[in-house]
């Protein structure tokens, strides 16, 4: 089974974090994590007052899930 959305936002809530850590829809107007498709690949970041920190790009969903699963709980921002 792939590394999807849906699986991720499972194990975030399972993991204790809020579901507003993470932003599959751009950055919004407060601090989150976010995952944003570009139609060529994966870009993962931190955005915080329209700034990205961060960012790395992946070539495939998946990987940047995973990534950014790894991130969000080094970070441990419950």
């Amino acid at each position: 089974m792939p590394f999807d959305r849906a699986h991720f936002s499972e194990l975030i809530a399972e993991l204790g974090f809020p579901s507003s850590i993470a932003s599959f829809d751009g950055p919004g107007e407060g601090e989150c994590y976010v995952i944003q498709g570009d139609g060529s690949g994966w870009a993962v970041y931190y955005a915080e007052r329209g700034l990205r920190s961060g960012e790395r790009a992946f070539p495939a969903e998946a990987d940047a899930l995973h990534y950014l699963l790894g991130w969000i709980v080094a970070d441990n921002l419950r």
